[in-house]
């Protein structure tokens, strides 16, 4: 292998590494939002006051008496109010040829039987179903013995979680619903990041130990003729470690550093599930992955008010790294007659993403960047599921496979 190869190799092996340094440093260069410019309009305000003094405090002789579809969605007096004013500012300023305003962090939506966000909460609500056949067909095709089939299967489910509370939250705006829906993106796109890096990098497959233990197994022996055995671990890999299949140039081992600070993370969570009998470069990926969404969450939920940039640049960030990871998938991997599609979905989301980024007023009141992300995602999702059946069956076949 060329000398080339080997540093384009070892650098692959340490970005999971630097992800918490360079996670640092966007969250320093992140500024903070102010709130909408909408709500603030003096215009909306003065309507707010008035709806609210007849309407909300029981100054006028009809009540608020909101309708069933209302109820249903938990739409009180003052939302609703909020609601009228909002449209009622938005086509005052439409008739005299001002730009339309956003009102707490979101543009104006024409609700439908209570729902505030329809197109977007079809589109959710298609995305999910989506991710659910995903599920069902990578349950048939991924065997159980395959390393990745857990976290290929949690994928799904916690895409799925998403899609839901993206249903409830463009459905009806409130404060948990809102959280929910974006703690439960991040969830899903972190884990997207988790599975790319894990996949590419080849991080289930265990390394063998230099200088510990021979190819065939046996323990090394010493001057005076004695064996030292390797101690056992608590993984088996299926992996023929010896396999000409296998291309044990691909990856270089990583830094003696990750090595022993991924052993000790590893031990020291070995009561969790979730860290033990894994190999430990796993292990530590796994754990930098939790603490980067936890920091993320804590971050946001800790603010007296929604960061709503910093969440959608943070969610770009991380989205753009799982398919950077996908387009290098892609060109190490370019003899696999599938391996253009991980290409072609990473550059598809990155244009769907592009969407997200490029916000602009609803059209006909109904149709915004936000909304239309979640339509390009539809096609992407049922890509993705057909490129990872392909890649699960190429990898399975001879045996290849690797559990724990």
């Amino acid at each position: 292998m060329s000398t080339r190869r080997r540093k384009a190799s070892s650098l692959f092996s340490t970005i999971p590494f630097l992800l918490p340094l360079l996670s640092v440093l966007f969250l320093l260069l992140v500024p903070s939002t102010s709130a909408s410019s909408g709500d603030r309009d003096p215009q909306f305000q003065s309507c707010l006051d008035s709806r609210r003094a007849q309407r909300c405090e029981g100054r006028s002789e009809r009540p608020y008496s909101p309708a069933l579809a209302l109820r249903l969605l938990r739409w009180d007096c003052e939302a609703d109010i909020r609601y009228e004013c909002m449209w009622d500012v938005t086509d005052s300023r439409t008739d005299q040829g001002l730009p339309v305003l956003q009102y707490y962090g979101k543009w104006p939506f024409y609700r439908l039987w209570g729902v505030q966000e329809p197109a977007s909460v079809l589109f959710s609500i298609l995305n999910g179903y989506t991710h659910y056949k995903g599920w069902k067909r990578l349950r048939e095709v991924t065997p159980a013995s395959y390393a990745l089939r857990n976290s290929h299967l949690m994928y799904a489910l916690v895409s799925i979680n998403s899609w839901v509370w993206s249903s409830v939250f463009h459905s009806r705006d409130t404060y948990w619903t809102e959280r929910l829906d974006y703690w439960s993106a991040a969830l899903a796109i972190m884990f997207g990041l988790y599975l790319s890096v894990t996949r590419v990098l080849k991080l289930y497959v265990p390394r063998p130990h230099r200088g510990t233990s021979t190819p065939n197994g046996q323990g090394l022996r010493t001057a005076n003729g004695t064996s030292h055995s390797s101690p056992q671990r608590s993984y088996q890999p299926l992996y023929d470690m010896n396999d000409p299949y296998i291309d044990q140039d691909e990856e270089e081992p990583i830094p003696d550093v990750f090595a022993i600070i991924s052993t000790a993370i590893s031990t020291g969570f070995s009561y969790l599930n979730i860290f033990s009998s894994i190999p430990p470069r796993l292990a530590l990926w796994r754990a930098l992955c939790i603490l980067l969404y936890t920091s993320h969450v804590t971050y946001l939920a800790l603010l007296p008010r929604f960061d709503y940039s910093y969440n959608v640049i943070a969610c770009a960030v991380a989205g753009g790294l799982a398919q950077l990871t996908w387009l290098v998938f892609a060109w190490r991997n370019r003899h696999r007659e599938y391996a253009w599609r991980a290409a072609a979905l990473a550059l598809g989301m990155g244009a769907a993403m592009s969407l997200e980024l490029g916000d602009f007023p609803p059209v006909w009141g109904v149709l915004d960047a936000h909304s239309l992300w979640h339509a390009a995602t539809v096609p992407i999702v049922v890509g993705w599921y057909e490129f990872a059946a392909r890649d699960i069956v190429h990898e399975t076949r001879k045996g290849k496979e690797a559990v724990w």
